[in-house]
C-alpha cells in the first residue's frame, strides 16, 4: 500500500515541488529530471524546485539554479533564475554577489522581453532597506523604466516607497513626500481591484523603519502644502 501511495505521489507534479531534500529526495528528483524531455522542461523543473527550497535550503536551491544557468540556459527561464539566485545569495549573506545577480536579471529581461520578473522591485527593496546610497541612482532609473509593470497595491507600495527614500536622499523633499503618501495609500488598500482575486497583491508586511520614514515624509509634505496654501494660514 505504501508503495502504491509513493508511486502515485511520484506520478504527480510533486516530484519537482519538494519541500524537503533528503538523499532519497535528491536521487528521485534527478532520476525524474533525467527522464524529462528537452532543455525547456529541465530548466523549468529545476527552477520550480529551487523555489520550494530557497527559504530553508538556500545552498541547495543555489546549486539547482546554477544548473539552469550553466547546463540548461533556456532564455525564457533565465531572468527568473537569476532573480532566485539573488534571493539565495542574500540568504547566505553574499550581498555583493546578489547585486551582480540582480543586474543579470535586467540583462536577460532586455534580451527576452516576454519574460518579466519582480526583479526591479526586489532590487529596489534590497537597496533601500540596506541604505546602499551608492546604488540609489541605478535603482531610480530601473524603477522609472519599468513603471508600466505596476499592477497590484503591493507593487505600487514598493515602487513609491523606494522612490520616496531615494528622493529624500536627493534633497527633493516635495517629491519624497508625494511618493511617500502614495506608498501609504497603497498599503491601506483592502481590495486588489481584481474581481476574482480581491485579496491578491495586498500589502501584508512593511519594514518598520521604512514605514516610519514614509510617515515622516508624508506628514512633512502635507504640512508644507498646508503652509503654502493661502487658505491654510
Amino acid at each position: 500500500m505504501a508503495g502504491l501511495e509513493r508511486s502515485a505521489k511520484m506520478a504527480s507534479d510533486d516530484w519537482f515541488r519538494r519541500k524537503t531534500w533528503s538523499e532519497e529526495d535528491e536521487a528521485e528528483f534527478f532520476t525524474r529530471l533525467k527522464r524529462s524531455r528537452g532543455q525547456f522542461h529541465k530548466a523549468q523543473y529545476l527552477r520550480i524546485q529551487a523555489t520550494y527550497l530557497e527559504d530553508e535550503y538556500p545552498e541547495i536551491a543555489l546549486r539547482l539554479i546554477a544548473m539552469v544557468i550553466e547546463e540548461y540556459p533556456e532564455p525564457f527561464e533565465l531572468p527568473q533564475a537569476f532573480l532566485q539566485k539573488a534571493h539565495c545569495l542574500i540568504a547566505l549573506g553574499r550581498t555583493e554577489d546578489a547585486i551582480l545577480s540582480f543586474r543579470k536579471v535586467f540583462e536577460h529581461e532586455e534580451a527576452n522581453s516576454s519574460s518579466n520578473t519582480q526583479g526591479y522591485l526586489d532590487f529596489s527593496t534590497f537597496v533601500v532597506v540596506r541604505e546602499r546610497r551608492e546604488l540609489y541612482a541605478e535603482v531610480k532609473q530601473i524603477l522609472h523604466k519599468h513603471s508600466d509593470r505596476l499592477m497590484f497595491p503591493v507593487d505600487h507600495y514598493r515602487w513609491n516607497s523606494a522612490l520616496a527614500i531615494i528622493s529624500e536622499d536627493d534633497g527633493d523633499l516635495a517629491g519624497a513626500g508625494a511618493f511617500a503618501a502614495r506608498a501609504l495609500d497603497a498599503a491601506k488598500q483592502e481590495n486588489s481591484g481584481f474581481r476574482y482575486h480581491p485579496k491578491v497583491g495586498l500589502v501584508k508586511k512593511q519594514d518598520k523603519r521604512i514605514r516610519r520614514q514614509l510617515l515622516k515624509l508624508a506628514k512633512a509634505e502635507q504640512f508644507a502644502a498646508h503652509k503654502s496654501d493661502p487658505r491654510g494660514g
